[in-house]
């Protein structure tokens, strides 16, 4: 046997608390309410519940007609709450009101008041009101996620027979509050390659950041972190997160870091590490950059003069550390650097005027150079100026003096000298075949 209002002391008895009665101890006694005088029910020991006609603690009372309606004091309540209010958070309207309530001049049961409240937006699940008319919030809210407003209708009814009720507007106004993080829409830390002579005011990276918050909260603006940026070789736009060079670099690595920061007070922000790695020749002594103007905080056309070679580039809308106050063309001298990363010859080429073409050029010269001085020479002997002659080219590698006037003596280990010319037709042309080494004579021969 279960015993509801006391205890079970053996099988089938039960030791009843005070104020019940029966087997289960499920019967309420109201002795001292007189039982309710015979006009409503014992509900809890000493406590009646009155018929429609009756009133007082023991139901003792008939009440009169019920008279008066209940009344709010405003036709509208207008509240507001964080949307990170935690649950149990009491809402508080105009006039710092915390309780809807509305009054009944009437006595007795029909001036007591109850309330219930419909809304809109399901605002049954994240607000309630108990009987003295307070709203308290049961759920989590989100501004950006939920319905921000919710529009609601009290209704207060008394307990005449019949009842009287009077109804009022409640809004309750979801504030919004600066509870997100920019985050990157990257994953791991980027590295970019960018070449050393590039056009300034390209875009060589897009690193933008997002915010779930709403208005200025999740707006969110890009920059360069200065320490991170010397000599601000690069800029970023602050609405796209778009990687600008600005400036020559002048170095062949950069640890930027790059800050997404929102529109909150104060903001929240996020980080992000980005590395450049800088290829090519790096160029020095040089105040070449893109105008930034101040007023639109646009990139303004840039031409650069270096030597006889002119580049133009252009950019977006960017963020810099520092303020360039008029569009300008600058002329520079530049010194060269070789970069480690490159072959010798294609420095040589780009010093030269022609990069990497150059540096073949270079070698080829360099290859026909020592062939001429190690391989062999090219000279045209004719006869006698009485009897001019063709003249024919010989090969040779050793020396000629000359041992008086028209005189020239050969000397050396001469090889195979070949008239090359020995298809001519001319009867003064002279074949001249091997030679032996040793010291030869010619006179009355021009050597051109």
């Amino acid at each position: 046997m279960f015993c509801r209002n006391g205890l079970c002391v053996s099988l089938d008895t039960c030791l009843c608390s005070p104020g019940w009665l029966g087997e289960r101890c499920d019967e309420p006694v109201c002795s001292d309410v007189v039982n309710c005088s015979g006009n409503g029910s014992c509900v809890s020991p000493n406590l009646c519940e009155s018929l429609d006609e009756y009133d007082g603690v023991d139901c003792s009372i008939r009440i009169g007609s019920n008279y008066h309606s209940p009344v709010f004091a405003y036709n509208w309540y207008n509240g507001t709450v964080p949307e990170n209010a935690p649950p149990g958070t009491i809402i508080v309207f105009q006039e710092n009101i915390t309780m809807i309530n509305a009054t009944d001049l009437d006595t007795g049961r029909n001036g007591k008041l109850e309330y219930t409240f419909s809304g809109s937006n399901g605002a049954e699940r994240f607000f309630n009101m108990d009987s003295q008319g307070q709203l308290s919030v049961v759920a989590k809210l989100d501004y950006d996620s939920l319905p921000q407003e919710f529009i609601m209708t009290v209704v207060a009814s008394d307990k005449g027979v019949p009842p009287k009720s009077a109804a009022t507007k409640v809004a309750i106004i979801v504030q919004d509050v600066n509870d997100n993080t920019p985050l990157f829409q990257l994953f791991g830390f980027p590295e970019i390659p960018v070449n050393a002579s590039g056009e300034l005011g390209r875009t060589v990276g897009r690193f933008l950041a997002t915010d779930k918050d709403s208005g200025s909260y999740g707006t969110v603006r890009h920059s360069i972190t200065n320490e991170s940026n010397p000599d601000a070789v690069f800029a970023v736009n602050e609405d796209t997160g778009e990687l600008i060079v600005v400036r020559y670099p002048a170095q062949y690595r950069y640890d930027l870091t790059i800050l997404a920061e929102d529109g909150g007070e104060p903001p929240k922000s996020a980080i992000l590490p980005v590395v450049i790695s800088v290829y090519g020749h790096l160029v020095e002594e040089r105040n070449d950059t893109v105008v930034v103007n101040p007023t639109t905080n646009t990139v303004a056309p840039v031409s650069t003069t270096l030597g006889s070679s002119s580049t133009t580039g252009t950019a977006g809308k960017v963020t810099s550390g520092e303020t360039v106050p008029t569009p300008k063309t600058t002329t520079t001298q530049a010194t060269v650097v070789k970069s480690p990363q490159e072959p010798w010859y294609q420095t040589v080429g780009f010093k030269a005027g022609a990069g990497a073409v150059g540096g073949v050029v270079a070698l080829c010269l360099t290859a026909v150079i020592a062939y001429r001085c190690f391989w062999g020479q090219k000279y045209k002997v004719s006869s006698t100026p009485e009897h001019p002659r063709r003249s024919s080219p010989m090969a040779y590698t050793h020396q000629m003096t000359s041992i008086g006037a028209n005189k020239y003596v050969m000397e050396g280990d001469i090889g195979n000298i070949e008239d090359i010319d020995a298809s001519a037709d001319s009867e003064n042309e002279t074949d001249f075949a091997s030679f032996p080494p040793g010291r030869h004579a010619f006179s009355n021969q021009a050597f051109t």
